[in-house]
């Protein structure tokens, strides 16, 4: 009997350590944007919408020479959240050094790619309203 006395103690004050841990996140929510906080962790609001989308958003395309073919990989479709991170940073900081690493693990998750001859990264941009153009825009090779 005693035991279950304590069962029961225990599962009605256990809400309350989630109500603090709740009310904490509202809290620390509420006062960063109160404060116009974009980037204050645990409390970061991504993507943060302070700014109004442009009318064009770049894209990476990779093409490679795989068995005497050239193949185009659009990289933006079908890929995860984490790989959509990665792509915009290197969409819109194309450093050489960070793109040829970046290549260098392609190479070694995608077997067509480990036999690939050349490849080549090209920046693409897109409408970023899709009822004016689901194309290619424009098109530049960034890395090579």
């Amino acid at each position: 009997m005693a035991s279950t006395r304590t069962e029961k103690a225990r599962d009605e004050r256990g809400w309350i350590p989630a109500a603090v841990a709740g009310g904490v996140l509202v809290l620390g929510a509420t006062v960063s944007g109160a404060m116009g906080l974009r980037h204050g962790f645990p409390f970061a609001c991504y993507p943060t919408f302070h700014t109004k989308a442009p009318a064009e958003i770049p894209a990476l395309e990779l093409e490679a020479e795989v068995g005497g073919q050239l193949v185009r990989w659009d990289l933006a479709e079908g890929a995860s959240q984490r790989e959509w991170g990665t792509l915009w940073h290197l969409a819109l900081r194309p450093e050489p050094s960070r793109i040829a690493r970046w290549t260098a693990v392609l190479r070694t998750r995608h077997p067509r790619l480990a036999t690939a001859g050349r490849i080549r990264v090209f920046r693409t941009w897109r409408a970023a309203d899709p009822h004016v153009s689901t194309g290619i825009l424009r098109r530049e090779l960034i890395w090579e």
